[in-house]
């Protein structure tokens, strides 16, 4: 059997040409020629698979071509109801997410990457041709252009330039504005002092909500794309906070902003000159002789780093790790791995060379089109069509505020763990001059990860505690990679599975089929696996309380600085 009479040079032609309209606003043309290239490769060599079985894809086209002649039917001959118009164009919309995706899924011999790709590019296709994102076929915005007299079309033009100007590159569509919230006020408001600062980052010690409080203090140790304050929101939903009024002495460090003067902080400066001064600071600043270290995303890998660093020493200076959607390893980086491709990388690390740090923008951007469906068209139908302005969201206030990456680091980074998988694979890998061997670490762990996140997926990060040598205890959030840990107890209709031996299981789908599922948030179980009846309280720590100087009042100058 032949494939039906299509011109598919014309079809990828067209199709690359309609991606490059949405790509191009969002990631600029450093990596807009890659992540095109890499599509139409795979496209092409998904097209050679069709060829050796053409049977299945005959089918699918033929099912599109029945749709299209259906609507065309039932429109024409209901063609004064504009109503049912829409309403059929919307199924339409829907048969046609059915059979582009059936392509993807259905062609055989593609290799995973490919078909992420694929699938990445065709919902990018579909969300843009979705009709409630076209003015005509969105019945809201006629309703609020007509009884605005027009108004909101006018708004809209006029938040679409405004956005249009502020970009970095292409569009950067609004989702927060800069007066919702106030850092050190309405967000990042929990009562503390900045006690240290170098160049890298300044540490925060939070004044105690308790007159007891645990022996061991809590270092937090948050992403650097991304600032802290994701972790101590608003009061109702600060982690922070609430930790503190657990009786956990907290300290949480804020990472510099850097500009490109810094281009040339490397990743074991993150390391050695942040993460494990900030250790030693703790302890000094305490008089502890052990803490509790806990990192979040790249935090988390950071703090597994510095826990592999720190194990030759005589001094067992960390009880215990926590691991907030932290992967340690990079196998399988999930949706992430679109932006992963060796073009890619190659067309990121050559931008970086010549402007010295990444934009925090730009990765904004990338996160972005990895959610377009929540995180870009709703706000290009609110902004641009409806004209209104983006309600107050402390999430998304902090995701937009972004935080810029130096050359040298997001150069080694994305070499030794997306490309070499270094932690995992390489028995030399080195950081800092010390060996990162990652059965060094024989403290107990407790690694949470979040089910629908899409930066870091669960399974990659129930198989990164793999190689730890100390118990583990892997819970697994109901929500992503940012909800999954803003969870406050009582705020939220949510739960997390658990079980209540270390983990054992080979297989992470093994080990949920055998977890407990509970309701309620994840944070009370956290804090009684840290805290254990035998700990013990001792007098309340108070900032400066040691003699230690205080530089400033938290949040501190550096989470202020904006990209």
């Amino acid at each position: 059997m032949n494939l039906p009479p299509i011109d598919h040079a014309a079809w990828l032609d067209q199709y690359t040409r309609m991606l490059a309209v949405l790509f191009e606003k969002n990631l600029g043309d450093f990596l807009l020629h890659a992540l095109v290239t890499d599509l139409q490769e795979a496209w092409l060599r998904a097209f050679e698979q069709w060829r050796a079985a053409p049977e299945r894809y005959a089918a699918i086209q033929n099912q599109w071509q029945e749709s299209l002649l259906r609507f065309n039917e039932t429109v024409s001959a209901d063609q004064h109801n504009p109503l049912h118009a829409m309403d059929e164009l919307n199924r339409l919309h829907g048969e046609l997410d059915q059979c582009l995706t059936a392509i993807v899924e259905e062609t055989p011999g593609l290799d995973a990457g490919d078909r992420r790709l694929l699938g990445f590019g065709v919902r990018h296709l579909v969300n843009a041709m979705a009709p409630e994102h076209w003015p005509l076929a969105n019945q809201e915005v006629l309703a609020t252009a007509y009884a605005s007299n027009g108004m909101s079309f006018i708004n809209g033009q006029q938040n679409f330039y405004a956005d249009l100007s502020g970009s970095v590159i292409g569009l950067d569509v609004k989702t927060a504005n800069t007066g919702d919230f106030v850092i050190g006020e309405t967000l990042a408001a929990s009562p503390g002092e900045v006690v240290f600062e170098n160049d890298l980052f300044q540490l925060i010690q939070y004044y105690p909500l308790s007159r007891q409080v645990l022996p061991e203090p809590l270092l937090i140790v948050p992403p650097w794309i991304n600032k802290y304050y994701v972790l101590d929101l608003t009061p109702q939903n600060s982690f922070v906070q609430w930790t503190v009024r657990q009786g956990h002495t907290v300290f949480m460090i804020s990472w510099i902003n850097p500009d490109d003067s810094r281009a040339d902080l490397s990743l074991a400066d993150y390391l050695e000159r942040g993460c494990v001064q900030a250790i030693r600071l703790v302890q000094d600043i305490t008089g502890a002789e052990q803490l509790n270290l806990a990192g979040y995303c790249i935090g988390g890998m950071l703090a597994a780093c510095a826990g592999a660093y720190l194990a030759g020493d005589p001094e067992r200076r960390v009880r215990s790790l926590t691991l907030f959607n932290t992967m340690l390893d990079y196998r399988d980086p999930g949706e992430l791995g679109v932006f992963l491709s060796k073009r890619m990388l190659t067309a990121l690390e050559g931008h970086v060379q010549v402007h010295g740090v990444l934009d925090g923008r730009i990765m904004r951007q990338a996160f972005t089109m990895l959610r377009e469906d929540r995180m870009f068209w709703p706000y290009v139908v609110n902004n641009y069509l409806l004209g209104k302005a983006p309600a107050p969201n402390p999430v998304i206030y902090w995701n937009q505020d972004a935080t810029n990456l130096p050359r040298r680091m997001l150069t080694e980074f994305l070499g030794d763990m997306y490309r070499d998988n270094a932690l995992v694979e390489l028995d030399d890998y080195r950081l800092a001059g010390r060996n990162m061997n990652l059965k060094q670490i024989d403290i107990p762990v407790y690694a949470l990860a979040c089910r629908t996140d899409h930066i870091i997926p669960w399974r990659s990060a129930y198989n990164s505690i793999r190689p730890l040598a100390g118990d583990t205890c892997f819970v697994l959030s109901d929500g992503g990679h940012v909800m999954g840990i803003v969870n406050p107890p009582n705020q939220r209709q949510s739960g997390f599975w658990c079980t209540n031996n270390k983990v054992t299981e080979a297989d992470a789908d093994m080990w949920l089929r055998g977890a407990q599922n509970i309701q309620g948030s994840w944070w009370p179980h956290w804090h009684d696996w840290l805290a254990t009846p035998q700990s013990g309280r001792i007098g309340a720590r108070f900032p400066g309380g040691s003699g230690v100087r205080v530089i400033e009042s938290a949040p501190g100058r550096y989470v202020k600085n904006r990209a």
